[in-house]
């Protein structure tokens, strides 16, 4: 079973059983933390699970988008609902900076450069499914059921980094504690409090939301 290392709180159902999940079915070494934000020069990000593995460290976006979500250039289009941005297009984005933040919280430390900091969407949905002819996005999604497998295929990590990096554990466990905050609260936005984050690059976030007033039964 692996180690819990709460932050903040699970703003969702989908969020709380993803870390059940992982919790669950990864082994022994294995480090989850949730739910926190890092600051970096001007940029704050949020993360919803990052899971520290002996071989790599991983962002985990959660999404609990139901049923087909095809995948067409930059967007992922849901069965039946609005499209939105690709979650990986900042994600990524966000891999690179907590990569930056390692290295730069230990400058002496040069093996840090061999951690390998992957992106990661999981869907929790039972009935999710991810069509991407394209291969675009792919590579980057698992499902619950397949989640544990995943982080721990060592397979993904590219040749130049280094597949042990477990002596690291605690140097990357301090300095991400360290930059780690927790969640302030959820996102409002006028008369919207946000209950998702969609996607997004490097310009704009998408979230969904729903209207404080008239609450969930309004829509979103």
């Amino acid at each position: 079973m692996a180690t819990v290392i709460p932050i903040g709180e699970p703003v969702n159902d989908a969020e709380r059983i993803a870390i059940a999940c992982l919790r669950d079915h990864l082994p022994n070494g294995y480090l989850i933390f949730h739910n926190f934000e890092i600051q970096r020069r001007d940029e704050t990000f949020e993360v919803d699970i990052a899971v520290l593995a002996p071989h790599a460290l991983y962002l985990v976006d959660v999404k609990g988008t139901r049923g087909l979500i095809d995948v067409y250039g930059s967007k992922w289009y849901p069965e039946g609902r609005t499209p939105f941005t690709s979650p990986l297009l900042k994600l990524r984005g966000h891999a690179r900076s907590l990569k930056g933040l390692l290295t730069a919280s230990q400058p002496g430390q040069r093996n840090l450069d061999g951690v390998f900091v992957d992106a990661v969407i999981l869907l929790t949905a039972p009935d999710a499914h991810l069509s991407d002819q394209g291969g675009r996005d792919s590579e980057s999604v698992t499902t619950l059921k397949k989640a544990a497998a995943f982080i721990q295929n060592t397979n993904r990590i590219p040749t130049r980094f280094d597949l042990n990096i477990t002596g690291l554990h605690g140097l990357i466990r301090k300095a991400l504690v360290g930059v780690a905050k927790k969640r302030s609260g959820p996102i409002v936005l006028g008369d919207w409090e946000v209950i998702e984050r969609l996607g997004g690059s490097d310009l704009f976030t998408e979230y969904r939301a729903v209207n404080t007033f008239a609450g969930i039964k309004g829509g979103t």
